[in-house]
């Protein structure tokens, strides 16, 4: 996947997107805004590169779904958790709609609190300072074991300095813009996310 075709209005487009009128979740949209996730991820350099590469099987997997002969099923985020516990496909299939979404919600909130940290960071700062505590310890880390803990702290120190990374960001507006619209559409699909696991008893699938 290309690095330099990601755009920070694509990404908040596609999570404006997400949220429906009738306040269920669009399957598209949030693969939309993921696909712009993954080419975020790739941008971060070599050391993410494996990090990026997980996050796009993952999202192939849920494309697979959407476009089977069951994908009416998964036209919502709210539908697929339905129909999938209604058939217990979350508890029959490793490769569920639900649990690969559930990978990928928790590695969303790890990029949304990166962007977040990144937006309020002085234009000299180190991203490895700001991430390691701040983004990744309260996010993903909670998830991981010990050795897949250190891989990512070693790839940390790969993160160049915040204008570094923002000159690689394609925006026709002011950047910060563009980053308050993520961090702003972002928390509203995470938080109903979450609150759509939690309400299904789908938040610690294994």
């Amino acid at each position: 996947m290309s690095t330099t075709e990601f755009k920070l209005e694509t990404l908040a487009d596609a999570l404006e997107k997400c949220q429906l009128e009738d306040n269920t979740l669009s399957m598209d949209a949030y693969l939309e805004s993921y696909n712009e996730v993954t080419k975020f991820l790739y941008l971060l350099g070599k050391a993410f590169v494996f990090v990026g590469s997980e996050v796009n099987s993952k999202v192939s997997i849920l494309y697979k779904y959407r476009n089977s002969s069951d994908g009416e099923n998964y036209v919502t985020i709210n539908r697929m958790m339905q129909y999938e516990i209604e058939n217990e496909i979350t508890t029959k299939n490793s490769l569920s709609g639900c649990r690969t979404l559930l990978r990928l919600h928790r590695a969303f909130e790890f990029v949304m609190e990166f962007i977040k940290q990144m937006r309020h960071a002085a234009e000299d700062v180190k991203l490895s300072v700001l991430t390691q505590k701040k983004a990744y310890d309260d996010t993903l880390a909670k998830f991981h074991p010990w050795l897949v803990k250190q891989g990512v702290y070693i790839a940390m120190y790969t993160l160049p300095k915040k204008a570094q990374l923002v000159a690689k960001l394609k925006t026709e507006e002011d950047d910060n813009k563009q980053i308050d619209r993520v961090i702003e559409h972002s928390r509203i699909v995470y938080d109903t996310l979450q609150q759509l696991f939690v309400e299904n008893e789908l938040d610690d699938l294994p």
